[in-house]
């Protein structure tokens, strides 16, 4: 039996956004919500391509008893599709820290430029004061 909750779990334990699923399924986060595919009827091809988004089995989708992948059945159920997924989304993290990480520094450089200048002021003012 489908079970559509295992969609949100996975993204919270992911710390992935709601709409990236939904845009790597090609819908509009505007106009659907996750709440559709966890609570609707996803065709197959649409399952597979969750799967294939988080880098599991399609058996994760579903509430099966007595059946449990080992992880090695889940590593083997890794798509070339769900890897390049997971390395380009990890891209977009980097380039997105990476952008951070270099406005922090063009601000730190501003605040040390204003510090010296705040000094040479303090001083000609101290000077002037005497």
């Amino acid at each position: 039996m489908y079970n559509g909750k295992v969609i949100k779990e996975l993204l919270d334990s992911k710390n992935i956004p709601y709409g990236d699923l939904l845009k790597a399924l090609g819908m509009n986060p505007k106009q659907t919500s996750v709440n559709s595919l966890v609570k609707g009827n996803p065709s197959a091809k649409r399952l597979e391509s969750i799967a294939d988004f988080f880098g599991v089995s399609i058996d994760t989708l579903f509430i099966r008893e007595g059946v449990e992948l080992s992880a090695e059945d889940e590593l083997k159920s890794l798509s070339v599709t769900s890897l390049r997924n997971q390395v380009a989304h990890l891209r977009e993290q980097l380039i997105f820290r990476d952008q951070m990480l270099r406005e922090k520094e063009e601000r730190l450089k501003e605040k040390e430029a204003r510090i010296v200048l705040l000094e040479k002021l303090n001083s000609v003012y101290s000077q002037q004061v005497k």
